[in-house]
């Protein structure tokens, strides 16, 4: 008698409690997390989206990662290059099936309330034969949505463990190693560059050369002065930081707004050479271009150049490794999730979304 007069809380609790918590119990959890889980379905959505920001940050460092062409011709290191790739196929591919996963969860919710809402109101019909197969699809509806929320339950509680095990920080390492280098016939690399100008101009790298009775010109790059200040600003206006307040800026250096320390010096040097090399596609021409822009094809260019390409020294670079196996195992785990959940739900539809269950004497 208790049934029949409260059948409405008893299914209804069932289906919104019942199911649930079995999912949330065969995920090591408690209905109350999961619940917040499932709720909000921009609750994952964010935290995968955290987890894939250091990889978006990363191939946003490529010159054009829309452009073939542009991206053949980039600037990087081609060690940089293959990173900065995978950096980006993952990413773009991890950013999309997080708003599948979400979009999923939602229709999860959207499928479940409808069921009850319509489920209930189907059971008037109940008392006529003509009319009670509409009561006995609602019964099927409520049973097929509480199998899928306990099902979704239990994935989105894996899925969000998983994803809080595993960092991303740490998603590249790095590793300074030194290399030494001789004549050539071609430059390579930036930092190769910057080496080999550093030696022609400032005997290997002196931070603090002053061309008193020459050019007047500083640094271990040979900067004028009079144009230092602007090319910082250009630098910063392009994204760039400088440091204001250095202690290391030499004691002999410029009265200018912005210091000179090696780390300044290095960033605006930097800057300049990937200009040119943006416009040349050349880092030959790029060391002609640092004697003068204009100088490409000239005798000058040609002597400083020939200097720079017989200049000696070490140089000094950042090997970065990335963690590709983190990666896979995330990849692995997003598309398993969307793949499983998809199948699950389709299963559940067509087996118990039919006539799963019916009641005596339909019409």
């Amino acid at each position: 008698m208790y049934f029949f007069t409260y059948w409405g809380e008893f299914v209804g609790g069932v289906a919104l409690n019942g199911f649930p918590a079995l999912g949330a119990m065969a995920a090591g959890s408690t209905l109350e997390e999961t619940g917040k889980i499932l709720s909000d379905p921009t609750l994952i959505v964010q935290k995968g989206l955290h987890l894939t920001v250091p990889l978006i940050n990363e191939a946003m460092k490529l010159d054009a990662p829309f452009s073939i062409t542009d991206y053949i011709l980039s600037s990087l290191d081609p060690r940089e290059q293959i990173i900065e790739t995978i950096c980006l196929i993952f990413g773009g591919a991890l950013f999309l099936a997080f708003f599948v996963i979400g979009i999923q969860l939602i229709l999860v919710y959207v499928y479940f309330y409808s069921s009850i809402l319509f489920a209930f109101t189907g059971f008037m019909f109940s008392s006529l034969k003509q009319t009670r197969k509409y009561a006995s699809n609602g019964i099927n509806g409520i049973f097929a949505s509480s199998l899928m929320m306990m099902f979704f339950c239990l994935f989105a509680v894996m899925l969000n463990f998983s994803m809080e095990k595993l960092t991303m920080q740490n998603i590249i390492s790095s590793e300074l190693k030194t290399e030494e280098i001789g004549a050539t016939k071609q430059i390579k690399s930036l930092e190769e560059l910057m080496v080999r100008i550093k030696y022609v101009e400032s005997s290997g790298g002196k931070y603090d050369v002053y061309n008193y009775e020459g050019s007047g010109a500083y640094g271990a790059y040979q900067f004028m002065p009079e144009f230092w200040d602007g090319r910082c600003e250009n630098y910063i206006r392009d994204g760039g930081t400088l440091c204001t307040e250095c202690s290391n800026n030499p004691p002999n250096a410029p009265k200018t707004k912005y210091p000179w320390c090696p780390e300044n010096q290095d960033k605006v040097a930097q800057y300049q050479m990937e200009g040119y090399y943006n416009k040349y596609k050349d880092w030959n021409k790029v060391a002609m271009c640092w004697w003068g822009e204009g100088s490409i094809g000239t005798k000058e260019g040609e002597e400083y150049l020939n200097l720079v390409l017989n200049a000696k020294g070490k140089s000094e670079w950042e090997s970065r490794t990335l963690a590709v196996w983190i990666l896979i195992q995330l990849a692995v785990l997003v598309f398993m999730f969307i793949f499983i959940a998809d199948k699950i739900a389709k299963m559940i539809n067509k087996t118990f979304g039919g006539m799963g269950f019916r009641l005596t004497n339909e019409g």
